[in-house]
């Protein structure tokens, strides 16, 4: 199965543990320019939470910086998310923790523009996509806002 959906990390399946179902994530890393495998001139990696129509997921991206990522602008990470059909969500290329799809932004537009569903309830649809609980039912603590 993670072999044959390698190229889709935006997917979720459910693996009986004995109990339950449990939620996984096919993959955790994405390699922007080298799919499966790792650029020659690669320096690390960053932590970041990428929202899509199927939830939201915390992934390593891992950017080009080898001559197949252009010179100047177009080795910014900014840049190469946008190949990757994915928006920053800052302009800062040293601070980007948040990045966007594109189907995420687009079921955001069409959700808000047709049904009129506001903003929080939008958000409440991803969350209960990514982790299976309805908003209501999370109590937050104080350290909760810590």
């Amino acid at each position: 199965m993670q072999h044959r959906h390698a190229n889709m990390p935006f997917h979720r399946f459910r693996r009986w543990n004995g109990r339950y179902f449990e939620r996984h994530v096919v993959t955790e890393s994405i390699r922007l320019f080298h799919p499966g495998g790792s650029c020659p001139d690669e320096k690390g990696s960053v932590r970041m939470h990428v929202a899509h129509i199927t939830g939201i997921f915390e992934v390593l991206v891992y950017r080009c910086r080898c001559h197949r990522a252009g010179v100047g602008s177009e080795r910014l990470l900014p840049r190469q998310l946008m190949r990757h059909a994915m928006v920053a969500g800052t302009t800062d290329n040293t601070q980007i923790s948040w990045s966007f799809s594109v189907a995420f932004l687009d079921n955001w537009l069409a959700m808000t523009h047709y049904s009129k569903a506001s903003m929080m309830d939008f958000w409440s649809a991803t969350w209960f996509n990514t982790t299976g609980i309805p908003p209501e039912r999370v109590r937050l603590t104080q350290s909760a806002y810590i």
